[in-house]
């Protein structure tokens, strides 16, 4: 079965809330399940995001990595990375794609 990986970094504090909001536009790939998402313990696997706003200074904040897994799909991954925009805390949140086939990895 062929897949996409969709991944995007979302802050600590705000993850549970944002996987609450995108669990109903997450597209189906496994059957009867749905909201299906996974992200890292902030205790467990520490991140920090580093960006500066226009005209601003640096400014730094702990993050978590947040991935799904999409049907391999340009109008499902357009649709999908389109909601993550809309839902996402930050103006421009990093989307990153990685298509898999996952028979070949079994």
């Amino acid at each position: 079965m062929k897949s996409r990986r969709v991944i995007t970094f979302v802050p600590a504090d705000q993850a549970a809330a944002f996987a609450a909001e995108i669990g109903e536009h997450i597209p189906h790939l496994f059957g009867n399940y749905d909201s299906v998402c996974w992200w890292s313990e902030p205790k467990m696997e520490t991140g920090t995001e580093q960006f500066r706003p226009e005209n601003g200074t640096p400014q730094q904040e702990p993050s978590v990595r947040m991935e799904f897994s999409i049907p391999d799909d340009d109008q499902a991954y357009a649709d999908f990375s389109q909601k993550i925009k809309e839902l996402h805390p930050w103006e421009q949140p990093v989307i990153l794609c990685v298509c898999m086939d996952i028979e070949k990895i079994l």
